[in-house]
């Protein structure tokens, strides 16, 4: 007999000790309740599907969800975020920074483009070993690299809050990202095996992402404005003089 099979035989005894002291509150779990195999129980999972979140639905939802941004209006936004997301840290981190503050439309197409290499992203911080491209010239560096993974998880997470903020009733054509973060998520830890019995680390670095969409605000224009200038004596008297010929 399997452990399984051990587990849902003794699980089956509790239950029916139960019914019988509480014929009433201890419902029939079925046949489906405990799993047949470990891999049901998750034990063997190395991927993490994104925890999307709308922040509009339940107020105790919101309560329990915490972003880096506590300042903004959740009435007036709409936010996502991706935990335990299998995709480098350090690519995803320069990708976020690099669309961070744009507009939602240009977020979306400067993306689409790093994944066709027409854009790159700028390598700032973590750049070590990054080449030399010379499609970082348009962002004023000198190392770019297209993060084809990274690039796709914040295009699914954009598209995800933008969905959010259209059913909020906000102006999807007006929206900016106001905020996005990447996190380190634990660190997972695998081994390959080499030649001659040895043994490396074959390590992956997830990370959290939370981003947060905001309608942007009515630019105005600056009118005029009327600068005074001091003026010395030299140019006093010759106002006076054009003053006195114009009279």
């Amino acid at each position: 007999m399997g452990a399984a099979a051990q587990v849902r035989s003794s699980s089956s005894e509790k239950i029916q000790t139960l019914r019988r002291i509480h014929p009433v509150s201890v419902p029939d779990p079925g046949p489906s309740v405990l799993p047949s195999s470990p891999h049901e129980f998750g034990l063997f999972s190395t991927s993490f599907s994104p925890l999307l979140t709308t922040g509009h639905h339940h107020p105790e939802i919101d309560k329990m969800v915490r972003y880096g941004a506590t300042s903004i209006d959740g009435a007036k936004s709409a936010r996502a975020r991706g935990s335990y997301l299998r995709v480098s840290f350090k690519n995803t981190r320069e990708t976020a920074q690099a669309i961070n503050g744009w507009k939602l439309e240009r977020a979306l197409t400067y993306l689409g483009n790093v994944l066709e290499h027409k854009e790159a992203i700028p390598m700032r911080r973590y750049a070590g070993g990054t080449g030399r491209t010379a499609q970082g010239k348009a962002l004023g560096v000198s190392r770019a690299r297209w993060p084809v993974k990274s690039a796709e998880i914040l295009l699914g997470l954009l598209k995800n809050a933008e969905a959010n903020a259209d059913t909020k009733g906000l102006d999807t054509s007006n929206l900016i990202v106001k905020h996005i973060q990447v996190n380190q998520a634990p660190k997972q830890r695998r081994r390959t095996y080499r030649a001659h019995g040895r043994i490396n680390p074959y390590m992956s670095n997830p990370s959290h992402i939370e981003l947060i969409l905001t309608e942007g605000a009515e630019v105005v224009k600056k009118g005029p404005e009327n600068i005074e200038r001091r003026l010395n004596s030299r140019q006093r008297g010759k106002e006076v003089r054009k003053a006195i010929t114009a009279a």
